[in-house]
């Protein structure tokens, strides 16, 4: 494989605080992979007879070409800048075992913006928005079964489209240096359209040689989304650093959408992490104490649905003796429930 990518970018102030970006970028990508499966020989007692059926030489060129534009303002406490780009993408997918060639042309949009604030020195926003396109990997597009798998055969589907995935990030943090006293926030959520989602059903003729296994090819799908937040909180109980109190808190969701027996298969994952985390920085004793619980719930429109409970307590103490002698010891403890019987 190979991937190359150039930019160029021409900047004009528009005022002491405010410019204009233009830039254009082209990208090359180039991805060749071959596929031999050889069967037996009775005449030379050797596999060396090549299986049409598996056996492939599989070549992607994928091309890009964008323009865009942004204004970008600075200002003492704040910058921000906000962009919009056009991106013309050509795809070239040749098989060379039986000289096939099917292109495909795409133009999307991206737009981008950011915005940071600066309270103080210690205390900082950062909001940041991108539109992103994404190419399927040469293994989804190569449209020739992979049977190496003992229960899955793999088929590529060249007809796949980009993937476009709208990407938000924020993320604020404070920290006071007389007294220690941290918080930081952050939250990740990518929404994506024409996503690659896999496409399963059961083999049941009995006459394929893959009779039994699962045919898995790979189709764009809508409605997939990643939401993530988190936040930490560190809290001194004692002057100096000397003993802190860290607790985490976590909360994810993720819808993502399948096809299974020509049903659409809709999950929606839901999980919760807390944790509290003793921290001590004494002159020869150091402690990280903690307990954290995640609750992990999945919902599936074709198939069981599924709850998890875990809990996991740990301890890590180290002590320095005379003589720079150190003695370091730690437990950590993981408890399961909401598997059933054999899982907990």
């Amino acid at each position: 494989s190979f991937n190359n990518t150039a930019r160029l970018v021409f900047t004009e102030p528009l005022s002491k605080t405010l410019s204009l970006e233009l830039n254009y970028q082209n990208g090359y990508a180039f991805d060749n992979q071959q596929r031999f499966v050889y069967d037996f020989n009775s005449t030379t007692q050797q596999y060396d007879v090549v299986n049409i059926d598996y056996s492939n030489e599989f070549e992607n060129k994928t091309l890009t070409n964008g323009l865009g534009f942004s204004f970008n303002k600075n200002e003492k406490k704040y910058n921000w800048n906000v962009g919009l780009g056009a991106q013309q993408t050509h795809r070239e997918n040749a098989n060379l075992t039986t000289s096939d060639v099917f292109t495909q042309n795409f133009i999307n949009l991206t737009p981008s913006a950011q915005f940071r604030y600066n309270f103080s020195t210690t205390k900082r926003l950062n909001i940041r928005y991108d539109g992103r396109t994404n190419q399927p990997s040469i293994n989804q597009i190569q449209p020739i079964p992979d049977n190496t798998n003992t229960q899955t055969v793999f088929l590529g589907n060249a007809n796949l489209k980009p993937s476009f995935s709208n990407n938000l990030r924020i993320f604020y943090n404070n920290f006071d240096f007389k007294s220690y006293r941290t918080l930081f926030l952050g939250a990740f959520i990518t929404q994506t359209f024409n996503a690659f989602g896999n496409n399963q059903t059961l083999i049941t003729d009995q006459a394929d040689p893959n009779f039994g296994k699962v045919a898995n090819s790979y189709v764009n799908v809508d409605g997939n989304i990643s939401a993530n937040m988190f936040g930490t909180v560190g809290l001194p109980l004692i002057k100096g650093n000397k003993l802190t109190l860290n607790i985490d808190g976590r909360a994810s969701y993720n819808r993502a959408t399948n096809i299974t027996t020509n049903i659409e298969n809709i999950t929606n994952e839901y999980v919760f992490t807390n944790g509290y985390r003793l921290v001590s920085n004494l002159d020869k004793l150091d402690m990280i104490a903690g307990i954290s619980g995640t609750m992990s719930t999945a919902n599936y429109t074709v198939g069981n649905n599924t709850k998890f409970y875990v809990l996991k307590p740990n301890i890590d103490i180290s002590y320095l003796f005379p003589g720079n002698i150190r003695l370091q010891t730690d437990v950590s403890y993981i408890k399961q429930t909401g598997g059933g019987a054999g899982y907990d």
